[in-house]
């Protein structure tokens, strides 16, 4: 497991993150399959990718794990991201359009966003998610979400 590790680090950007993986989603599959780290079917280079891209916010770490099944079966993660049109969305016009589009549809819980009724951010936030089916970057929109509620 070691060995995988520091293999992953060779290309992975967050130590503790590429080390979750390893001894959490990686030893536990290699587990359930009934292989070991030397039968092990992905590359170090693969899951240090997958780490990155979840790093840089390409992907959510929900959507890792579904990358992460595909990489265990030797697919590339890039590759599998862009046959599932699983980036995550970005883009801040793209998101202000979305975010702007389920305020519009959403009056009462504007008020009750402005009577302190902090609910209401989730709820948004969870249309807003429904919206972009699942792709918004939840980091990014929140941010945007409550800029653009507290500007109403």
């Amino acid at each position: 497991m070691a060995d995988f590790y520091e293999s992953v680090m060779a290309d992975a950007k967050d130590a503790k993150k590429a080390a979750n993986w390893v001894i959490g989603d990686l030893s536990a599959w290699l587990n359930k399959n009934g292989l070991n780290f030397t039968k092990n079917p992905a590359s170090a280079k693969a899951i240090a990718r997958l780490v990155n891209l979840i790093e840089e916010g390409t992907i959510s770490g929900k959507q890792g794990k579904e990358v992460f099944e595909d990489v265990m079966q030797g697919a590339d993660p890039d590759q599998v991201i862009k046959d599932k049109g699983m980036q995550q969305m970005s883009d801040d016009g793209a998101l202000l359009e979305l975010i702007n589009t389920v305020l519009d549809q959403n009056p009462k819980s504007i008020e009750d966003f402005k009577n302190g009724k902090n609910r209401a951010v989730g709820f948004l936030m969870g249309q807003v998610m429904k919206a972009s089916k699942g792709q918004a970057n939840p980091k990014k929109a929140n941010g945007l979400l409550v800029q653009e509620l507290n500007k109403r």
